[in-house]
């Protein structure tokens, strides 16, 4: 709707800022093997190669519960699910399924709802980052993610500073989210989104080599990169 807004003020300054936009939302989904989140149109991971499944028992229940045609009767599933506590593991994972459907304030709810149950509860913190940033509300996102890693604890530690390094980049701190992208590589050398992101720090940062370099590795990695085919079609 901001593309198409009868007001030319209203619309994307550049043709960068649209297609950031458009990045920002393309649907995506966690790897079953390495946890790394990739475009949903994609057949394998990017990081470890492993084929994508996106089926869950959490998944089939909320859309079962959303699906037009309805039942007055209760699975054994869902009994189990229901009278499962509202633990911070729980409401993350109900965030989590919220954000699949791209429900992201409901998720944001849940995700908040789960730190004031676990204010230690590293993965939600990535989850509520992930979350807001995709709402464009980066500056919130950094805090949360920054508060995430204060915590001494490695799972997704990567993850928190690729979300990081998003929302600073996006908050035009690009120092700042070289650093990060570079910590997060560090721990995930073979990350092809945090690959690719810093290419485009690079590039915001006029650093075009660099820029190039990055974008072409991203390709030897995953060849149907349509970001890193993209940009190094712009930079020809």
């Amino acid at each position: 709707m901001r593309l198409l807004h009868r007001e030319r003020a209203a619309r994307f300054a550049t043709a960068r800022e649209a297609i950031d936009a458009i990045d920002a939302v393309t649907p995506s989904s966690d790897c079953p093997s390495c946890g790394e989140r990739v475009p949903e149109h994609h057949k394998y991971c990017g990081l470890c190669g492993a084929r994508l499944e996106t089926t869950s028992t959490v998944q089939a229940l909320i859309s079962s519960s959303t699906s037009s045609t309805s039942t007055t009767t209760t699975t054994v599933a869902e009994q189990s699910w229901n009278s499962t506590p509202r633990t911070a593991d729980r409401l993350c994972e109900e965030g989590f399924q919220f954000s699949r459907r791209r429900d992201w304030d409901r998720a944001i709810l849940q995700f908040r709802e789960a730190l004031k149950a676990d204010p230690h509860h590293f993965l939600t913190h990535w989850n509520l980052g992930f979350a807001l940033n995709r709402l464009g509300r980066y500056s919130e996102a950094e805090e949360v993610l920054t508060a995430g890693l204060s915590f001494d604890l490695p799972d997704h530690r990567s993850s928190l500073f690729y979300e990081r390094s998003l929302a600073r980049s996006n908050q035009k701190k690009y120092d700042q989210s070289l650093a990060d992208v570079n910590e997060s590589l560090t721990l995930q050398p073979r990350s092809t989104k945090a690959l690719y992101a810093r290419a485009r720090i690079h590039l915001y940062r006029g650093d075009i080599e660099r820029a190039r370099q990055d974008a072409s590795l991203a390709l030897e990695w995953v060849p149907d990169h349509a970001g890193a085919l993209r940009l190094l079609r712009d930079l020809d």
